[in-house]
This record gives structure tokens, sequence and C-alpha cells, in this order.
């Protein structure tokens, strides 16, 4: 155990209700950090008191105001999230790590060169010299990342499913239940129109069946329609990690997602469909739904796998990354290869 003798570490995080897996991280980074004895705190830009309150959480929180009157510039460090992207630059304190839990957010957020500004290393803030490091949630996001700035220090880190408040089902327990992911609302949309469709045209397969979408949910409320859910679409292609697959896998879903990655970091790729086969897709729902209730031992296989996939991401491997990459970040050291 540290003492807190050590530099603040300070996670700036949005002052919104949204209900979004990455402000969830870093409350836990900072539970976890303060659990080893490191000096850690969420900081929302908002004077106002606010906190997250769509999940449970102690966590030490502070304003705009207070977080600019306690930092100290050359020796706290500040995470911001990769999608503050350029403005990461304006920010106050000489030590940043980015955060990236989504290269494609980050590097979307990155503005783009104007007739009066063409230097990109004005603009990139990975170019700055107040950028020390970066933390990833993915081999996906450290390759890209390192492929464009091979000078900065990026650490891995491994990431937590909850597997006891994500309750495994069984199938046959189930309802007939078909779960839709918010992201990539052209195709995702598109499916769900289509098995729509076939229901109310008299596909035998989904006679019954039930659709949710799962947004602006609280957790618990996510929780419970995994765990009651038959099937999990998950159509996004622009994923950091992809946690809300690993869920729906540890909630004993028959997960049915795109051949992308980060995903095939934990989806074995026979359960994987070509990206944009909306009709395969359509067609591995109705097979799913045609095997329930009686039938249903070959899916049954699968989602005991996916289960035991999810329970390889343990709270304890999160935490020993996250405290390596801490340490060694403090030490000025660069991370193991």
């Amino acid at each position: 155990m540290k003492l807190f003798d050590t530099p603040n570490i300070y996670y700036l995080c949005y002052a919104s209700q949204k209900v979004t897996g990455g402000n969830k991280k870093a409350y836990q980074h900072v539970d976890r950090l303060r659990e080893a004895g490191f000096s850690a705190y969420i900081v929302h830009p908002v004077d106002t008191g606010f906190r997250l309150n769509w999940f449970e959480n102690e966590t030490p929180v502070m304003g705009w105001q207070e977080f600019h009157a306690r930092l100290d510039p050359d020796r706290d460090w500040v995470v911001c999230p990769e999608d503050f992207g350029s403005q990461i630059l304006k920010l106050a304190g000489n030590q940043k790590v980015v955060f990236n839990q989504n290269v494609y957010y980050g590097f979307e957020r990155v503005d783009l060169p104007t007739p009066k500004n063409r230097n990109r290393g004005q603009l990139d803030p990975y170019f700055d010299p107040s950028v020390k490091a970066a933390i990833v949630v993915s081999e996906h996001n450290r390759t890209l990342l390192h492929y464009a700035h091979p000078h900065l220090p990026i650490y891995r880190l491994q990431l937590h499913i909850d597997t006891d408040k994500f309750e495994f089902q069984p199938l046959a327990h189930k309802r007939k239940l078909i779960a839709f992911d918010r992201k990539n609302r052209p195709e995702t949309h598109t499916v769900y129109q289509l098995v729509r469709a076939r229901a109310v045209g008299g596909a035998k397969a989904l006679q019954g069946s039930e659709c949710v979408w799962l947004r602006n949910f609280s957790e618990a409320q996510v929780r419970e329609n995994l765990r009651d859910a038959l099937v999990f679409v998950f159509l996004s292609y622009h994923e950091g990690f992809g946690m809300m697959p690993l869920e729906a896998m540890a909630s004993g879903c028959v997960v049915v997602a795109f051949d992308r990655d980060p995903m095939r970091e934990y989806l074995p790729p026979e359960y994987r469909v070509a990206g944009g086969d909306i009709l395969e897709v359509v067609r591995r729902i109705e097979a799913i739904a045609a095997a329930y209730p009686d039938n249903l031992g070959p899916w049954q296989a699968q989602v005991d796998r996916f289960r035991a996939i999810a329970e390889r991401y343990t709270a304890e491997a999160e935490t020993e990354t996250l405290l390596a990459a801490w340490d060694t970040i403090l030490a000025g050291k660069p991370p193991e290869a």
C-alpha cells in the first residue's frame, strides 16, 4: 500500500448523465488507484457538485474551479479522454496522459488543418510535449496509435467484466427477446425492420418474439435485459474495445456481431458475421429463434463458451495492468514491449 505522497492524478470526465462505458471506466480507475494508495480524483468541467448517478459509486469528484485551484501543473497528472481531441492542447497541466478508449473517436476529434493552420503538430495532441503517454484498452487501439505515434509510450490495460453482476441465464430460461445495441444506426435499424417485417409477415420462427433497444438505460436495466435476452445484436464498426458484447456473453446471450476489430479479440471467428452482411445477421437471428425453446443444445454450448471467455476478464487483471501502468508512468520508464 502506498502512502498518499504521490502526485495527484486527475481523471477528466464529461458532465453528462448519458450512459457511456468510458465515463464509468474513469470512475473505476480512480477507485482502484485510491485503493492502492494513489491520490486520484474525478474532475467534471462544471462547478455544480456533479456526479454520475446511473451506477452506484462513492468516487471522489471535484468541479472545474477546485481542480484549477489544486492543480500543480508540473507535479500532478491530468488524464484526458481521447475524444477531447485538439482541446487537450488547451488544458492546464504539463503532464498529461490520454485515456484512449476508442481510437476512432480520438482521431475524429483532432482538428483538420485550415489555410491559417497547416501544422498538424499544432493540432494533434499526441505531438504536444505535455502529453507524456497514452493508456489504451485493446491491442487494436494500441496498434493504430503506435503506428501514428511511435514516439509515444502506450500502456495496454486488460478490462474487467463483472460476471457477478451480469447474471448468466441458460437459453431455455430466457424470453424470446432480441436486444439491439444503439450503434451503427443504418444497419442496425435495417436488421430490426427486417426482423419485425418477417414476424408480421408470418415467419414462424419469429412469432412471439420481442425486441428491445438498449439505449438510455441504467446499468441495472441493461443487466436485466441482457439476462432475459436470447440474442444480442451488435453491429458497430468503430469500437475501442466493445464492452457490451462481452457483457452479453457473460449474461448467456447469443451474440451476433460483425467480424471487426477489436471484437476479434474475444469473439471466436465462427460466431462472427462478415461486415455488412445484413441478411446473414437476420438469418442467424431467425435460426436461434426457431430453436427456442426446445432445440437450443448447440446454441447453449456456444453461450457456455461465451461465458467462459467473459470470465477471463477479471478485476484482478485490470487492476494489475492499471497499477503497473501508473507505476511505470510515475517512474518515467517506458512500457514493457
